[in-house]
């Protein structure tokens, strides 16, 4: 038997010291147990998504909702005159401010869905900056009745 072994750093551990790596790495090993989570792969483009069935929230999506919020408080308190201002102010360019202005007017039931992590899976903020939204809450409802039907 070994009385020691050489590792790469030329350290030499006696067998007593293998032996207890050894158990640590199995005990660690035990701790580690990793259950499994049923997901399934789509594409969107030429990403891939993991889809599962638990509630998950695009923190880019609900981060833009809340900005598009702030900024018209801002413009109704008057503290801001003009999207153009507050797009001087955050240094973006003013296309950007009113896009995600057009935000504010999603009909309530559909950002409490966001909120609690309902949003269509499919449905991006960059979806909103290239797109229209309809002013309509009914039509709103069905714009995102339709992100789930072509899920």
């Amino acid at each position: 038997m070994l009385a020691a072994i050489r590792i790469a750093s030329g350290e030499a551990i006696s067998d007593e010291r293998l032996l207890a790596l050894k158990q640590h790495a199995a005990a660690y090993e035990q701790r580690l147990r990793v259950d499994p989570v049923p997901l399934t792969l789509r594409r969107r483009g030429v990403q891939r998504l993991a889809v599962d069935d638990r509630q998950a929230h695009d923190v880019t999506l609900i981060e833009g909702l809340a900005r598009a919020y702030f900024w018209q408080h801002l413009l109704n308190s008057g503290a801001m005159s003009s999207g153009s201002a507050i797009a001087r102010a955050e240094k973006l360019h003013h296309s950007v401010i009113n896009e995600l202005l057009r935000l504010t007017l999603l009909a309530p039931d559909i950002i409490e869905q966001w909120m609690a992590g309902q949003q269509p899976r499919r449905l991006t903020l960059m979806w909103f900056q290239r797109n229209r939204l309809p002013v309509d809450w009914q039509a709103q409802r069905l714009l995102m009745a339709s992100f789930e039907e072509g899920a």
